[in-house]
């Protein structure tokens, strides 16, 4: 439980310090690091939203307004069943 949450606040660290792509790969790795669904990735995804998409660009508009919400999103409902197929993974 402790990693958990120290790695939640090295994930917010990253969030408004560094750039984007480096808190995307840490909570691509946390979902995959945490045997129990990773649901906090989602909330730093908004997170990511909000601080980094541009609210007014016609592209994001029309295809994808909240890019990686809908990608932390995807990676932690398909997480589980990707969990279950790798051999190095024990659920």
């Amino acid at each position: 439980m402790k990693s958990r949450i120290f790695y939640d606040v090295a994930v917010l660290f990253t969030i408004f310090l560094l750039p984007w792509w480096c808190s995307l790969v840490l909570i691509m790795l946390g979902i995959f690091l945490f045997k129990s669904l990773f649901f906090e990735g989602i909330i730093f995804g908004l997170m990511l939203d909000a601080l980094y998409v541009p609210p007014t660009t016609l592209f994001f508009i029309i295809v994808l307004p909240y890019i990686f919400t809908t990608t932390t999103t995807i990676f932690v409902l398909f997480s589980s069943t990707i969990k279950k197929q790798l051999r190095i993974y024990n659920v």
